[in-house]
């Protein structure tokens, strides 16, 4: 008789577990934030970690799924995962991976592991255990607006010392139409020419760091001078020092937009102003390869901005020199450093023709001089686009202990003549596991 009680008793407690939401999957749901936007889905908890339904990563992360056989195929971008029910490992682009959880089969939905997958597809995973969701920033969103915290940051560099006190004029007016501020927005200018960005502008504060940051100058007039916006994240680390862009994106009449900034600097090395860029974004474009790509050719365009003219003529002087060690090439060795240290880059160089546009590209001046001038490296597409005016990223990776990128832009005498390129090469850990870019 207890036996058959105690059967009983499973039997019972088991069907109340399915019906009051106390079973594996029937728990209270979890939240899914998405590059700060609420998704419409509920996550379940197995054994304390997320488990999001196929159906859901395709329909709000982009990924496609594919069941073949007993194994589901994910591929996002370039990468493939196969992960197989119940098993604790899974393949990513062919190497073995473990999961948090395994592929689990239940009430005819298929799970995945949460954190796992989006890992693996290269974008941040948080759990915020206050609020009991995961928070997600996909690799598109962190790649794109490191795309424009770079022509942030490499921009600002512009606009220190005596631009910065000029600026510090700009406020003390408390004018628009001033020859102060034309002189700053011609600069502002030439950055949103360079990048082919929507705005390019300048916040101060307005107080405490609890108070708006209010608008001085701006590329285009499209606001009066002094306009509040809300201190956000993003503001507070560029008025700190650090450059930054903002996780959310948005609208701006039914265009996606991002933003990003960086500090500028007065004479004195007192950050007196925040530049920001503001450009329309594509969350549907996943390829890594363009968008680091896009990153690099804007360090390039934007870090080409700050050689052009006398910084040009210099470099006609340093390559008729035909030596390394010369004043003319540590003064212009200061810049090229300038911009390897705002974007945390690996090389930043220079190169010249050395004759027709079959014949090497001979590197003249770089920022750590880890060769001898006059080095020669064959004349590839990206060279030629940047050598007729064009900036440009190479297409293709290469291998220098890590997977690199590289990307290049015309530099200009004060006759508006070619006369080098200034290279970027950083780091593309992203690109890994990618051999047909090689």
């Amino acid at each position: 008789m207890k036996k058959k009680m105690a059967k009983w008793l499973v039997m019972v407690l088991a069907l109340v577990m399915v019906l009051s939401g106390t079973g594996a999957y029937a728990q209270e749901p979890v939240g899914l934030m998405l590059d700060t936007e609420e998704a419409a889905t509920s996550l379940v908890l197995q054994d304390g970690r997320a488990m999001i339904s196929v159906d859901d990563l395709e329909e709000l992360m982009g990924v496609g799924a594919q069941w073949q056989e007993d194994e589901l195929v994910l591929t996002f971008a370039e990468k493939t995962m196969v992960l197989t029910v119940g098993e604790s490992k899974a393949l990513l682009d062919g190497e073995s991976i473990m999961l948090d959880q395994p592929l689990t089969m239940e009430a005819d939905r298929l799970w995945a592991p949460l954190a796992s997958v989006a890992r693996a597809f290269g974008h941040e995973v948080v759990w915020n255990a206050s609020a009991k969701s995961v928070e997600i920033i996909t690799r598109t969103n962190r790649l794109f607006s490191e795309y424009v915290k770079a022509i942030a940051a490499t921009g600002s560099l512009m606009l220190n010392g005596e631009m910065g006190d000029l600026h510090e004029a700009i406020v003390a007016s408390g004018e628009w139409d001033t020859p102060e501020n034309e002189a700053f927005r011609a600069i502002l200018k030439e950055i949103k020419e360079a990048n082919g960005v929507t705005y390019v502008y300048t916040l101060i504060k307005s107080g405490t760091d609890e108070d708006p940051a209010l608008l001085i100058s701006d590329s285009d007039s499209p606001d009066e001078y002094g306009d509040a916006y809300d201190m956000e994240s993003q503001f507070l680390k560029a008025f700190a020092g650090e450059p930054a862009y903002a996780v959310h994106f948005w609208d701006d009449e039914g265009i996606v937009m991002k933003s990003a900034f960086a500090p500028i600097y007065n004479s004195d090395g007192q950050v007196v102003a925040i530049l920001g860029i503001d450009t329309v974004y594509n969350p549907m474009n996943h390829d890594a390869n363009a968008l680091i790509g896009t990153k690099v050719k804007a360090i390039a365009a934007t870090g080409a901005l700050m050689l052009k003219g006398e910084m040009g003529d210099l470099h006609e002087v340093i390559v008729a020199s035909d030596e390394w060690d010369t004043p003319e090439n540590e003064a212009f060795r200061t810049i090229l450093k300038e911009i390897k240290k705002a974007n945390g880059v690996t090389y930043v160089y220079t190169l010249i023709k050395s004759g027709t546009d079959e014949d090497p590209t001979l590197l003249i001046s770089d920022s750590d001089s880890p060769e001898e001038m006059g080095d020669e490296y064959d004349m590839e597409p990206q060279f030629l686009l940047a050598f007729s005016g064009t900036p440009a990223a190479a297409q293709h990776i290469w291998i220098d202990d890590e997977v690199m990128k590289s990307a290049f832009a015309p530099i200009y005498n004060t006759a508006g003549e070619i006369v080098a390129l200034l290279g970027i090469d950083t780091e593309a850990p992203e690109l890994a596991h990618v051999p047909e870019l090689e």
